[in-house]
C-alpha cells in the first residue's frame, strides 16, 4: 500500500537518510582520530583494526534480525530504537576506560548503523515505484558518501577544537535528535496490514535461494575500496606509502567517496532503465580493480592522479543498488525485506574480514596490508562473471 502524500514519502526517507549520512562519518571516524583512539586505550595496529571489524560485525549479524523486526512491528518504532542504540554506543567507544567495553560499543554502533540501509530501503520499497528503486535508493547512499566526504575536515577541526571524545559526544547528541524525528516523521498508515514473515520462512528463504546468497557473496568482495581502504586505512597509507602529507592524504581519500556518492544514483538509473543491472555489476568491479591496481603498483604516482583513480575507485564502488535491485527482481514481495537483510548483511561482513586482514598483514607492510583490496576485487569481478554466466536472470 502506497503512502497518500508524497511529500509524507520523502521525509520519511529522510530520516533513515540522514542517520546514514552520520552513520558514514563514525565509520570513517576511526581513520581520522586513529593517533587519538591508540593513545587513548595504547594499542597497536592490530587492536586498532577490532574497532572497525567488531562494527562490521554488529552491522552484519543484526541485518537479518531488524529486517525480520521491521516486518512485524511498526516501523518507525524499530528505526527511533536502534538510533538511539547507536548513541549509547558512540559513548561507550568514546569514554570506555576498558578496551572490551569499546569494542562493545563499536559492535552496538554495528548494530544500530542497521537501519541506514534497511530503513531507506523499506521506505523506498513501499512508497516510490519499482522503476524508481535503484535511483531513489542510490539518493540515500549519496547522502552518506557526501558525508563521509566531508568526514575528514568537519571531524579533524572539531577534534581541533575540543578532543576526540567531545566529537564523539556530538555524534550521540545528534543521534539523540534523530530518536525523536523517527517517532515524529516515520508513520504507519491507518489500514496498512503488513505481511507478517514467519521465522522458518525466513529460513527456508536463507538456505534455499543460493542465488541471492552468491550473488550478494561476489558482491561482498567487490567492497574491498570502501571497506577495506577508505573507511580506515586510506588515509594512513596515502602519507605512510606514497608520502603525501596528512592533510594531503585525508583529502585524496575522501575522493573515493565522492565518487560513490555521484555515482551511486546514476549508475542506479541508468542500469534500471536500460536493464543492464548485471553488466554494469561486473564493469563496477573492473573499474575498481584497474584503479587499485596503479595506485598500489605503478611508482611515483601524483597527487592529481591518485585523486583521480580514488574516484574512479569510488564510482565503481557505487554498485550496492545493483546487487539490491538484483536480488528484489529475484524474490518474492513478502521476503523483500529479508532479501535487502540477507544482502546487506553479507556485504557488511567482508567490511569486518577486510580490516582483520588487512589490519594482521599491515603490521609487516601497508602495501602488503593494502594488497588485500586489489585480491578482493579480482574474486569479486570473476565470481561474479561465472555466476551469472550460470544464471541468466531478467536484469
Amino acid at each position: 500500500m502506497k503512502y497518500v502524500s508524497k511529500k509524507s514519502s520523502w521525509m520519511m526517507w529522510l530520516v533513515p537518510t540522514a542517520f546514514y549520512a552520520l552513520v558514514f562519518m563514525l565509520r570513517v571516524a576511526p581513520g581520522i582520530l586513529k593517533s587519538d583512539i591508540m593513545n587513548y586505550y595504547q594499542l597497536d595496529n592490530f587492536k586498532f583494526s577490532l574497532i572497525p571489524a567488531f562494527y562490521y560485525a554488529g552491522y552484519a549479524s543484526m541485518q537479518i534480525p531488524v529486517s525480520f523486526y521491521m516486518d512485524r512491528f511498526k516501523l518507525h518504532k524499530v528505526i527511533a530504537l536502534l538510533i538511539f542504540a547507536t548513541g549509547v554506543g558512540v559513548m561507550l567507544l568514546s569514554r570506555s576506560c576498558w578496551f572490551p567495553l569499546a569494542l562493545l560499543g563499536c559492535f552496538i554502533i554495528g548494530t544500530g548503523n542497521t537501519v541506514g540501509v534497511l530503513g531507506s530501503s523499506n521506505i523506498v520499497n513501499t512508497n516510490f515505484s519499482q522503476k524508481s528503486y535503484s535511483f531513489v535508493f542510490g539518493l540515500t547512499l549519496t547522502a552518506g558518501l557526501l558525508a563521509a566526504t566531508c568526514a575528514g575536515k568537519i571531524i579533524s577541526t572539531v577534534a581541533q577544537h575540543f578532543n576526540w571524545q567531545a566529537t564523539y559526544s556530538i555524534v550521540a547528541g545528534i543521534c539523540l535528535v534523530l530518536t525523536v524525528a523517527a517517532l515524529v516523521l516515520i508513520k504507519t498508515p491507518k489500514g496498512n496490514k503488513k505481511v507478517r514473515v514467519s521465522l522458518p520462512s525466513t529460513v527456508s528463504f536463507i538456505f534455499k535461494n543460493k542465488f541471492v546468497i552468491l550473488v550478494s557473496i561476489f558482491s561482498g568482495f567487490l567492497t574491498s575500496p570502501v571497506q577495506g581502504f577508505a573507511d580506515v586505512w586510506g588515509p594512513g597509507f596515502l602519507s605512510d606509502n606514497l608520502g603525501f602529507e596528512k592533510s594531503t592524504a585525508i583529502s585524496l581519500n575522501s575522493l573515493c567517496f565522492l565518487g560513490y556518492g555521484i555515482g551511486a544514483p546514476i549508475i542506479g538509473k541508468l542500469a534500471q532503465k536500460y536493464n543492464v543491472l548485471r553488466k554494469s555489476l561486473i564493469a563496477c568491479g573492473a573499474v575498481m580493480l584497474f584503479s587499485f591496481l596503479i595506485i598500489l603498483f605503478v611508482p611515483n604516482l601524483n597527487s592529481t592522479t591518485v585523486g583521480v583513480l580514488l574516484f574512479l575507485g569510488g564510482v565503481g564502488s557505487a554498485f550496492p543498488p545493483l546487487t539490491f535491485a538484483i536480488v528484489l527482481h529475484n524474490t518474492r514481495k513478502e521476503l523483500n525485506n529479508v532479501a535487502i537483510g540477507i544482502s546487506n548483511m553479507t556485504l557488511m561482513l567482508f567490511g569486518s574480514i577486510y580490516h582483520i586482514f588487512i589490519g594482521l598483514f599491515y603490521k609487516a607492510s601497508p602495501l602488503l596490508g593494502i594488497s588485500i583490496v586489489p585480491i578482493g576485487l579480482i574474486i569479486g569481478t570473476i565470481g561474479t562473471i561465472l555466476l551469472f554466466r550460470k544464471k541468466i536472470v531478467n536484469v
